[in-house]
């Protein structure tokens, strides 16, 4: 199938897969160990890491959920709020860890390593199977590969930049996919997520297999592929639509193409359906989960990562494109057709309404998603027009990667049907585009190798060096110890490792029971309280979003208005009801408004219980004139 032999594994690609993966683990060593002069570590790293930490003591906890208040229709214990499959293997984790008297947030840092480590072996043997002349160079521009976040933030903090107002606003659209944490592109940032990676690696064994097979799938891939989408669903249905490109441009007839298509769907619809049917048993999960995570990819934030390959990836699609088949190069031109039109309409969309640095990433997905589809048919025209003799079926390995890489872009950046197509979360679609980029983005450089070497040369240096200055910048600015404050610099809520001391010392005497905090930005210090101090629970905290059995937006709704001034004493006595809140809390890490913290001290069922420096705990009367 491929005339060149599949390389080994070069002991500088283990080198950059064990210095990529050890940032998590360091980070979390680190963190456990020090924080900057009067802050406390939270016992977090990212901002999902309560739900991490909550899952992996599922077991121990006898599925108690310190997120479930009075009310929660699953009660204060339940194994439908751990339903997911990834649950299960946090819980395993936490209770080995547990055994083994290893804090749980370092054993963390240890299995995001392990997988992420794994995650990026599967990929290195995938590009290796795939194209062996292109893998080690494909690598490269994967893992150290970057765009302009790294050389704009680094710039901003010589200057000082970094602290002025607007700072934040306008440079989020470049650190989006390059610097913050995230299922998205580049490898560093997906690694605090073991629920992604392990998967990851499981569907990059799976395509690679397949990749090998002149015959189809066999029992192995079918059998990655089930498991893959049964801890990710979402992941298992993006690597069948990948495995269906392999599919449709193998020289086989249509009949068999499609019965290999159907075999390869099979195991993911089998995985994917226990796996929600799982999930059914916690249904405010799902509904949680559809409203809030209802994301486009911000095309903006996309073309200032891939800036550079904006050079190499039209030097290899144009060949490729006119080389293939009829229907395979119909099909790619109508991709780049809708991509072209998609763009054009972006930045006429952004320019009219002045959002030239930030703003109006979805708005402007809802409003032209539709409208680009126009672009398919030009696009098909033209890619025929272009088009080398059609001499029937080949085996290019570069065709099923293009369909695929095309393809998943358009999945990732639409927003059709006015934005219902949001509810199939697109965004989650970048966590495949990464490999498929780096082998096409490697074709072009390859070719511009032959006609410009010397820029070439100069391409190459300046993606590493953008990606490593980017990498830096992440793991030490955005997810590690530097650049942790809150007062003034940019991007605060990305800190969810650090809060005020006066917090920690106010919860550590916190004697049990509900305890409402503010719904601020993260950390919420509803998740610090339930994890510093064990034996209470929290009105709202991260992880309500799966372990509570409530509607999360409804509960932060009703959480931010009994903090607001103008809340009535009687809407705040009813919350207090509702929930079964024992104590209120008013934090230094967030504060909450004076004329809010005046009226708590008024009201005659509030009582002043503990008070560090800024932060201050209200108990809740329950005789006289308690709610």
């Amino acid at each position: 199938m491929k005339a060149e032999p599949e390389p080994g594994t070069p002991r500088w690609v283990w080198l950059i897969i064990v210095l990529i993966a050890a940032i998590d683990p360091l980070q979390h060593f680190w963190l456990y160990l020090w924080a900057p002069a009067g802050w406390a570590h939270t016992g977090f790293h990212i901002g999902d890491t309560p739900f991490f930490l909550t899952a992996m003591d599922m077991f121990n906890s006898g599925f108690a959920s310190p997120y479930a208040v009075s009310g929660s229709p699953l009660g204060a214990a339940s194994a439908s709020y751990f339903a997911l499959p990834h649950h299960w293997l946090y819980g395993v984790l936490g209770t080995l860890a547990t055994l083994l008297h290893v804090p749980h947030f370092l054993a963390l840092g240890v299995l995001n390593g392990a997988g992420g480590a794994l995650y990026l072996y599967a990929v290195y043997r995938f590009l290796a199977a795939v194209q062996p002349v292109l893998a080690r160079r494909a690598f490269v521009l994967f893992t150290l590969g970057g765009g302009l976040a790294g050389w704009v933030y680094a710039g901003a903090w010589f200057v000082g930049l970094d602290q002025t107002a607007g700072f934040e606003m306008n440079f989020h659209r470049l650190a989006r996919y390059e610097l913050i944490e995230g299922p998205f592109i580049a490898p560093l940032l997906v690694m605090p997520r073991f629920y992604y990676t392990a998967p990851l690696a499981l569907g990059f064994a799976a395509l690679t297999r397949l990749s090998r097979r002149d015959a189809g799938a066999d029992w192995i891939v079918l059998v990655l592929l089930f498991v893959t989408a049964f801890f990710n669903a979402r992941l298992g249905a993006l690597f069948w639509g990948a495995a269906t490109c392999f599919v449709i441009t193998r020289p086989w007839s249509r009949r068999h193409q499609a019965r290999a298509a159907v075999r390869l769907l099979l195991p993911v619809l089998i995985g994917g359906g226990m796996a929600l049917l799982l999930l059914r048993q916690n249904p405010s999960a799902t509904e949680n989960v559809d409203l809030l995570l209802r994301r486009t990819a911000w095309a903006g934030s996309l073309a200032t990562l891939l800036c550079w390959h904006l050079v190499t990836v039209p030097l290899a699609l144009g060949p490729s494109v006119r080389t293939m088949p009829q229907l395979l190069r119909s099909l790619a031109g109508a991709l780049l057709g809708y991509l072209f039109a998609f763009a054009v309409l972006y930045v006429l969309h952004q320019g009219y309404y002045g959002n030239v640095f930030h703003g109006g990433e979805t708005a402007a997905a809802i409003a032209i998603s539709d409208w680009a589809l126009i672009g398919t048919l030009p696009g098909v025209f033209l890619a025929s027009r272009g088009a080398k003799r059609d001499t029937g079926h080949r085996d290019d390995p570069l065709d099923w990667i293009v369909l695929w890489f095309l393809g998943l872009l358009v999945f990732s950046i639409a927003a059709f049907a006015q934005g219902r197509f949001l509810s199939m979360m697109p965004e989650r679609g970048l966590i495949l585009l990464g490999p498929p980029l780096a082998l096409i983005s490697a074709q072009g450089w390859k070719r511009l190798q032959e006609r410009w070497p010397v820029s070439a040369r100069l391409w190459s240096g300046t993606v590493v060096a953008s990606g490593l200055l980017s990498i830096a910048v992440a793991a030490l600015c955005f997810q590690g110890p530097l650049r942790q404050s809150r007062d003034g610099r940019a991007f605060p809520w990305v800190h969810s490792e650090i809060v005020a001391q006066e917090d920690v010392d106010v919860i550590g005497r916190i004697p049990g029971g509900v305890v409402l905090a503010p719904a601020s930005l993260p950390p919420l210090l509803g998740d610090v309280v339930v994890h510093q101090r064990p034996g209470t629970r929290t009105v709202l905290g991260q992880p309500s979003l799966e372990f509570s059995g409530t509607n999360m937006l409804e509960l932060i709704g009703r959480v931010q208005e009994f903090y607001r001034p103008d809340c009535s004493d009687e809407v705040r006595r009813t919350v207090i009801r509702q929930w079964g809140v024992d104590y209120v809390m008013c934090p230094a890490t967030w504060p909450v408004e004076a004329q809010t913290l005046a009226q708590f001290r008024a009201a005659p069922w509030m009582e002043e219980a503990i008070h560090a420096g800024k932060a201050v705990l209200f108990k809740i009367s329950k005789e006289g004139d308690g709610p």
